[in-house]
């Protein structure tokens, strides 16, 4: 009998894959475009170009900033998560006491601390 073809782990031509880097979806190997979302690949060691929106000139589709016009590019780099920055409520009177303790409490501690003295049978 002839011995079973021994694979080193390999996968054959045709059934490796790769991800999309754009959104993630399963592409053929040799596709270079995203069937999900169109993100095109460029081949491996080239760089993509494209076409600058405001004056139209080619650049490096990595690039965030025409080198032409100096237009920003927002499709290069994920939209920055904001958050609603709120204004704290108001302390007014907690804070008015809060001081007024903080000055209050060692002159409480140092009057309780004479009466006791005072109270010692001598």
């Amino acid at each position: 009998m002839d011995a079973p073809e021994q694979h080193d782990g390999g996968l054959a031509p045709d059934e490796r894959v790769r991800f999309c880097l754009r959104c993630g979806a399963v592409v053929a190997f040799d596709q270079r475009t995203c069937p999900a979302c169109g993100q095109v690949e460029p081949l491996p060691g080239t760089a993509a170009e494209v076409a600058c929106e405001s004056c139209g000139r080619s650049r490096p589709a990595a690039l965030q900033f025409c080198p032409g016009c100096g237009q920003e590019s927002g499709d290069v780099w994920p939209p920055v998560p904001t958050m609603e920055v709120s204004e704290p409520p108001s302390a007014g009177g907690l804070l008015a006491a809060s001081v007024a303790l903080a000055w209050l409490a060692p002159l409480a501690a140092i009057l309780g601390l004479a009466l006791s003295l005072r109270s010692l049978p001598s």
